[in-house]
Order: C-alpha cells, then structure tokens, then sequence
C-alpha cells in the first residue's frame, strides 16, 4: 500500500474537500461552477484538471488527496469552470460560505483528521 498520509485541517484542505465533494455530488452532464476567493485552491484544481503534475498538486502534504481525486475524474467525465471572487468584499455568496466555514471552526466540538494512502495502481 505504501506510506498513509494524515491530514489536519487547513483553510486549503477546507477549501479543497468542499470543491471536491461539490464536483462528485453535482449529477453528470451538469455544468459546475465553482466561485471561491481560494486562488490556491484554483490553481491546484486546474492544474489537476489539467493533468500537470507540478509543485502545486504535488505538494506532499496533499499528494495523497490530490491523486485520489484525479484518480476519481479519469472515471468521470465533468464540465468544470472555476471563478475567482474577491473575498471580504461584500459578495452575497461569498459572505454566506464565509460564515458558515467561521461557525464550523469555531463551534467545533471535536478534532479530527483524515488518514489516506495513495490510489489504486500507484505506489510512493
């Protein structure tokens, strides 16, 4: 199996799992569109649509996560278009997803992590 990672959470991480969980709940043959003030997690995302294999998707502390997503897209084929927004800037949307990611860490009642080696057919 190789060498399991374990993630803590991050504003990335956050960021990353919701855009993912979103992508693999939205029905086939829908169009996604995803609008965040994450730059970083654009620019992850696309590259990882993209196929590249750079610094950013290949940041060790995210590898595992990363691979097992792209893993999941070559099996399903999604129209995904990612805009940026400006945060703290008075976007209804914005604010609300703001908000709720607020409550989530600040009235948390446990820790937690997730524990993750890589995909299938790949070894590290």
């Amino acid at each position: 199996m190789g060498v399991t990672t374990e993630y803590s959470p991050s504003s990335t991480f956050a960021e990353l799992l919701g855009i993912m969980m979103t992508i693999i709940l939205v029905p086939k043959n829908k169009k996604i569109v995803i609008k965040t003030d994450s730059r970083a997690s654009i620019s992850i995302m696309k590259n990882l649509l993209e196929n590249k294999n750079n610094k950013s998707t290949n940041n060790s502390s995210l590898k595992y996560l990363l691979e097992w997503f792209r893993y999941w897209l070559k099996n399903n084929n999604k129209e995904i278009e990612f805009k940026w927004v400006k945060g703290h800037n008075n976007d209804k949307e914005n604010n609300y997803i703001d908000q709720l990611a607020n409550r989530s860490h600040n009235e948390s009642e446990f820790e937690w992590s997730l524990k993750l080696g890589p995909p299938p057919h790949q070894n590290y």
